[in-house]
């Protein structure tokens, strides 16, 4: 998927070309979740908090845990691909500024308020886009 926006420079074949028009025709029909299929994703984050608010080495793992896997989540909620960090991050700090800067935060500072605050989002955008209670 990460060749969906590239530049082919060299492609006689016409290779590199239909495959990325397959992937592109893929990114415009796949799929997205279900709004039950991200609720499970949500609850993870949610389980995955708790944890790391014990502070021992396990509950510290699950804190980049659960930093790693929400980004997608993220996307899953507001239905983007996952291009991976560095496309989903740029994206992210365009599209929404908000929580790309509590994403950020979460990630440059081991405080248990900016982890809170991050899921905490996940929460609320997810509530927003599914209109849950």
């Amino acid at each position: 998927m990460q060749i969906h926006d590239g530049r082919i420079i060299a492609d006689s074949n016409g290779i590199g070309k239909r495959l990325q028009a397959k992937v592109q025709a893929y990114l415009r029909e796949r799929s997205v979740k279900s709004s039950e299929e991200i609720q499970v994703g949500v609850d993870w984050c949610v389980k995955m908090f708790e944890r790391a608010k014990r502070g021992d080495c396990e509950g510290m793992f699950r804190w980049h845990w659960v930093l790693i896997d929400s980004l997608e989540i993220f996307c899953d909620i507001v239905q983007h691909p996952y291009f991976g960090p560095k496309k989903t991050l740029k994206w992210m700090e365009e599209t929404y500024p908000k929580y790309f800067y509590c994403y950020k935060k979460a990630l440059q500072n081991l405080q248990m308020d900016s982890l809170e605050e991050w899921v905490g989002h996940i929460k609320n955008i997810n509530e927003m886009m599914y209109k849950r209670a």
